[in-house]
């Protein structure tokens, strides 16, 4: 029992007796240097309280109340009043070692509170913090397959320090995840560290997505920080300075655990997103007549890996043919994003469809489990005549998304004329959508003939840019808009190494971006010279995309 009291008593800076608690600040003080000793009392009435303890290598300075908290209770129909008062006695220990606060009590309302004996461990030299330091801080440390980690990598600095500038020496590769990188302008932040005051300010942001179970690893990045001291502290004076300094400062790796998808038999519509998500689908109309174009919107959104997504045909029915499909990606600003896929079909042979719905599955890891959202296209009907193909036509393609419509005798039977009526039967009967059809025919060829018209005289935008850029340089937007142009991911720096272009024209462009993406950050919007010899090869790189594009 005396091992246990001992023990409590060596380590305990904080302790709370009864109505009594009493707290050193800091917890480790260095010796010749003030210090606080808060005690705070919680009695009844208005009688104030006695407080006596004896000091050992403790000299007492000063003694202030400097916070008072009244609340009533009702017991009973009585009212009784309690008070929180608390009592800071700011203190100086001589000797480097140990110190103590015994015998206390706090005496109120003719009642004693005793204490146990405070130890106060004394420093013979401050602890050394780090001035500056960075971080990789993931939302989460063990993540299954495919789900969003947001890895945000933070520059500490003490609140003595006043940062001057930032620049990245080495970006983290990441090369192991699929990743997104994200523009983020945060306010620096003030946080405590170990008992310190810090000012954080976020440097890099990624959204990683592991495609593999495993142990992964956060690569580093690399600072080269100026910054000055604002104040130094020698003994009870303070002292401002102003010396500028640099150093040069990289984030520790971070480990993370990639968990594989819960075992057992995946659904039979399983999509392989992982996170929360929503299904939208429309469709343009509910009839239609042979040879028109049907057409499909699906939309979905969440925080998941839509760059693995492939859509799958949400029509596959003999009687229609998928004539093409559109994807798009959007990366919004709260890290989620929005894959849009347009399918066009064309209705090769009548069809009539009831409540006609396609299924898709997908992981939530939040649950964890699978879940499943049907969506409805509604009645889908084609009118018309059309070729029969060898196989029964409506029958689903192998597709597990589409619910099975409704069976063939359940269908309403389609009226079929005689041979040679059947042609006139059909522009008689469908001589307003003929119209129609003909008429958006021409009118897309005469778009057609416009644009072709007008690229001969008009410069592309591509152009436009190019030449403004030469003229007055370019800023954050412009540059990336045209690496968009010969780009097909969101990281620019690994895009620009796999350029068909000369290594220091690599260099240049790389240097380029982040210099521009300092200036972003910073909230500078001015724009900078380029050298007119490597932009020249970017802008043969986009004619050349632009002409294959064209081609095809």
């Amino acid at each position: 029992m005396k091992k246990l009291v001992f023990l409590l008593l060596f380590l305990m800076t904080h302790v709370t007796q009864g109505q009594v608690k009493i707290k050193i600040d800091p917890e480790r003080p260095v010796y010749k240097e003030p210090y606080e000793i808060r005690f705070t009392v919680e009695v009844r009435g208005d009688e104030e309280p006695q407080i006596r303890f004896s000091p050992i290598n403790i000299e007492i300075l000063s003694k202030n109340q400097v916070g008072s908290q009244t609340q009533a209770t009702f017991i009973n129909g009585r009212a009784q009043i309690t008070k929180s008062l608390t009592y800071v006695y700011e203190v100086v220990s001589n000797r480097f070692g140990s110190a103590y606060l015994k015998d206390i009590v706090v005496e109120s309302g003719g009642k004693e509170i005793t204490h146990p004996t405070m130890r106060v461990t004394i420093l013979q030299q401050p602890q050394t913090t780090k001035r500056i330091f960075l971080r990789a801080e993931p939302d989460k440390e063990s993540a299954y397959v495919g789900e969003s980690i947001l890895v945000r990598y933070f520059l500490y600095a003490r609140d003595d320090i006043s940062v001057s500038s930032s620049d990245v020496k080495k970006f983290p590769k990441l090369d192991k995840f699929l990743k997104r990188f994200h523009q983020e302008q945060m306010i620096p932040e003030r946080v405590r560290v170990d008992g310190r005051i810090y000012v954080r300010r976020v440097i890099y942001t990624a959204q990683v997505f592991a495609e593999a179970p495993g142990q992964y690893s956060l690569d580093p990045i690399s600072l080269k920080v100026g910054y000055s001291d604002r104040s130094s502290r020698i003994g009870g004076f303070s002292f401002r300075m102003g010396r500028s300094k640099t150093t040069g400062v990289q984030s520790p790796v971070v480990d993370i655990d990639v968990k594989p998808l819960p075992p057992g038999k995946l659904p039979p519509n399983f999509t392989g997103l992982v996170g929360d998500l929503d299904f939208k689908i429309k469709i343009n109309k509910d009839r239609f007549i042979v040879n028109e174009p049907i057409e499909v919107e699906l939309e979905v959104s969440g925080d998941a890996a839509f760059e693995l997504f492939d859509p799958p045909s949400v029509l596959p029915f003999n009687e229609v043919e998928e004539f093409d499909k559109k994807a798009d990606l959007i990366i919004r600003k709260d890290f989620s994003a929005v894959k849009k896929v347009e399918y066009t079909y064309l209705a090769r042979a009548p069809l009539d469809l009831e409540n006609q719905k396609v299924v898709f599955s997908y992981f939530d890891p939040k649950i964890p489990e699978y879940k499943t959202v049907s969506l409805n296209l509604g009645n889908i009907k084609i009118s018309g005549l059309g070729q029969k193909s060898q196989t029964s036509l409506n029958t689903p393609a192998n597709n597990s998304n589409i619910v099975q419509p409704s069976s063939q005798n359940e269908r309403e039977s389609e009226f079929n004329p005689k041979p040679f009526l059947k042609p006139v039967n059909t522009i008689l009967y469908n001589s307003f959508e003929l119209a129609a059809v003909f008429g958006a025919i021409v009118v897309f060829l005469i778009l057609v003939l416009i644009k072709q018209m007008s690229s001969k005289i008009k410069p592309a935008p591509q152009k436009a840019l190019f030449k403004k850029a030469y003229k007055a340089g370019v800023d954050y937007k412009d540059y990336i808009k045209i690496l968009s142009w010969v780009s097909t991911t969101s990281d620019f720096r690994q895009e620009i190494d796999s350029l068909d272009l000369a290594d220091n024209g690599k260099e240049y462009l790389k240097k380029l971006l982040d210099q521009l993406n300092e200036h972003y950050q910073a909230g500078q919007e001015g724009r900078i010279k380029v050298k007119k010899k490597f932009f020249k090869d970017l802008e043969n790189l986009v004619d050349r995309k632009d002409e294959i594009l064209y081609k095809l």
